[in-house]
């Protein structure tokens, strides 16, 4: 079941109380290398984005490209916001 508004409200917080912007519709990550406009919230749960994304970031961890840490900081970010949503 895609995010409701409220948990799509109290995911964008979170992740903006982490140093993510809210330009217009879309949240970008610190990196500008994530972000999320609002299909991504149409699509998926919370648990779906945070399975993807902690995947993603394990990928990432394992491959040892660019800014590694950061990227993989980021994608933990997500995770985390999407354990915290609400009736997620």
């Amino acid at each position: 079941m895609p995010f409701t508004a409220q948990q799509r409200e109290h995911f964008t917080a979170t992740l903006r109380a982490k140093g993510w912007t809210l330009e217009e519709d879309t949240l970008w990550s610190p990196s500008r290398g994530l972000y999320f406009n609002p299909s991504h919230f149409e699509h998926w749960s919370p648990d779906e984005m945070r399975e993807v994304f902690s995947r993603r970031g394990d990928r990432i961890q394992k491959a040892a490209l660019g800014d590694r840490e950061r990227f993989v900081g980021e994608h933990r970010d997500v995770c985390r916001a999407a354990e915290e949503v609400p009736g997620a």
